[in-house]
């Protein structure tokens, strides 16, 4: 199934380029949090979902955005809509726990050490 969108209900009126590509591309970030629709109602929850994959270094964008402008976005969604199958919460967290798990199993394997680029890393030598 192809992915499809509809951002038809949101006020676009003097919107620039780069926010209606922003708005096209917005079905991969709900894609990959398990969402299918920006709401008043779930709005926290898919700030949520963003922020728990930033905060796993496995944000959906190519980069960490603060707090205040990925509630920004998601209030600037309210209206989105996109044909992503639709989790609850510990389904969500599961999936990317999964994904973490075997991420790292797979380091581990070829004995990486990954963590030697993270800012900060003690090493005991």
């Amino acid at each position: 199934m192809a992915l499809q969108y509809d951002y038809t209900a949101l006020d676009t009126e003097g919107w620039t380029k780069e926010q209606h590509d922003t708005a096209a591309n917005f079905c991969w970030t709900m894609m990959a949090i398990d969402m299918r629709e920006v709401t008043k109602e779930n709005q926290d929850e898919i700030v949520f979902r963003i922020m728990f994959l930033q905060m796993l270094d496995l944000g959906p964008w190519t980069k960490p955005y603060s707090l205040a402008f990925v509630k920004g976005q998601v209030h600037g969604m309210i209206g989105y809509k996109c044909n992503v199958a639709q989790d609850p919460r510990y389904k969500f967290i599961r999936r990317w726990i999964k994904a973490g798990e075997r991420w790292l199993e797979e380091k581990l394997e070829k004995n990486e050490d990954f963590l030697k680029y993270r800012k900060g890393l003690v090493d005991g030598q």
